[in-house]
């Protein structure tokens, strides 16, 4: 969105303007051009992002994954899927694919389990995207077992700990989105 568009934007939402006015200026901008019809959301970095052509971008993936929280939000306290990705980069054999297994949720989501089943299509994008993970950083496809087995290794631990109340220092919440973000990306330059 260029600053024009932006500036339009800002002047309606500080404005009264009534639905039909306001659908009819949303309609004239280059943004909303871009995004009607095709596969493209807008990243952190500011980049589009086309789930037919992905592009990843490892700040992108960093920002995103600390912000998201794992068991579809419904653990106490907050932990981050990057939070995860770290924790698992240190358990495998395969660290750098143990950082980037979930990659893809940083443009999908984590969509819980037992919902993913359900949705024809997904898996077959989150694929795509993983894919791409791959080539853009030199990693070989696909993800090696060991790094799925560890997955969901820790799939139980951090269940018990985040959902069931069970007590233990293997997984601690940092609570900083931030911080967390920062880690992760310290992590991909170390390891790649």
């Amino acid at each position: 969105m260029n600053n024009h568009d932006k500036q339009r934007l800002i002047g309606i939402l500080d404005s009264e303007m009534d639905e039909s006015a306001f659908k009819k200026l949303w309609y004239e901008t280059a943004y909303s051009r871009k995004l009607e019809g095709d596969a493209t959301m807008l990243t952190y970095t500011g980049k589009p992002f086309d789930f037919d052509d992905p592009k990843v971008n490892i700040k992108d993936i960093a920002h995103s994954l600390s912000q998201i929280c794992r068991f579809g939000g419904h653990c106490e306290p907050f932990y981050s899927v990057a939070e995860h990705c770290l924790a698992m980069s240190y358990f495998c054999q395969h660290k750098r694919w143990g950082l980037l297994h979930d990659a893809a949720e940083a443009y999908t989501g984590d969509i819980v389990t037992p919902l993913k089943s359900k949705l024809g299509g997904i898996k077959e994008i989150e694929t795509r995207i993983l894919i791409k993970v791959a080539i853009t950083f030199g990693l070989e496809w696909s993800i090696p077992q060991e790094v799925s087995i560890i997955d969901k290794m820790m799939y139980f631990a951090e269940k018990l700990v985040l959902m069931d109340g069970i007590d233990s220092s293997f997984v601690k919440p940092r609570g900083d989105m931030r911080l967390v973000e920062t880690l992760f990306l310290s992590r991909f330059q170390e390891l790649f």
